[in-house]
């Protein structure tokens, strides 16, 4: 861990594919989603670029779906949503 103007910082250098980095992803994915719930949020939304196969599946096993483009961002190809009012 390192520091950033005085505020921890993580760096995720472990592989993404591993048990113990996908058990931190979908901590991380909860706590999100927790206070975007917090804050009124009815869904979350997340891009990817096709090249990165680990996000795509990731953002899959986390119960996003994916859906039409929501925005124009010439770097994405999957656009994924997830509802928050079941959770």
């Amino acid at each position: 861990m390192s520091t950033s103007d005085d505020r921890p910082v993580v760096i995720a250098t472990e592989d993404p594919t591993s048990p113990d980095a996908q058990r931190c992803l979908q901590a991380y994915f909860a706590a999100l989603e927790a206070r975007a719930r917090e804050h009124g949020a009815m869904s979350a939304r997340l891009e990817t670029n096709r090249s990165l196969t680990e996000a795509i599946r990731l953002y899959r096993s986390a119960g996003y779906q994916e859906v039409p483009a929501f925005n124009e961002e010439p770097y994405a190809h999957h656009w994924f949503e997830k509802d928050l009012t079941d959770s």
